[in-house]
C-alpha cells in the first residue's frame, strides 16, 4: 500500500512539477520498495533491503530535482539517502547477499560521479 501512495504522488508531481509531491513521492515510494522487497525476502535479509531502498528514494529526490531543473532542488536528500544506502548496503554484506556490498561501493562512486557530472552540465549556460 505505501508503494501505491508513493507512486501517486509522484504522479501528481509529473502533472504539476510541485516540489512539494516530489519529496514525499519519494520517501513513501522507498519506504513502499523496502517493504515490498522485505515481504518477498521473508525476513531473511529484509531490514538490509527496507534501508536500501528507503536511501535511493531519498537519492531519487535528488536526481528527479535536478533533471526537471527545479529551482527548488537541493543536496540535502543525498545525505539521508546516502548514509541509508550505505547502512543497507551493510547489513547485507553479512548475508547472502555478500556480493552487494562488494559491488555496491563502486556502482556509489559511479553514482556520486554521475551526480556531479548531471550538476556541471545542469549548470553550464545554454549555448
Amino acid at each position: 500500500m505505501p508503494l501505491l501512495v508513493g507512486l501517486s504522488f509522484l504522479a501528481v508531481f509529473l502533472v504539476t512539477r510541485n516540489y512539494g509531491f516530489l519529496v514525499p513521492g519519494g520517501i513513501v515510494t522507498g519506504v513502499g520498495a523496502g517493504v515490498v522487497l522485505a515481504v518477498e525476502d521473508q525476513g531473511r535479509v529484509g531490514g538490509g533491503l527496507f534501508l536500501v531502498s528507503l536511501g535511493i528514494g531519498f537519492i531519487g529526490i535528488y536526481v528527479v530535482g535536478a533533471l526537471f531543473r527545479l529551482r527548488e532542488n537541493h543536496p540535502w536528500p543525498l545525505v539521508p539517502g546516502g548514509i541509508l544506502a550505505t547502512l543497507g548496503a551493510i547489513t547485507l554484506a553479512g548475508t547472502r547477499y555478500g556480493d552487494v556490498s562488494r559491488y555496491a561501493w563502486p556502482v556509489a562512486l559511479i553514482a556520486l560521479g554521475a551526480a556531479f557530472l548531471l550538476r556541471g552540465l545542469l549548470r553550464r549556460p545554454p549555448t
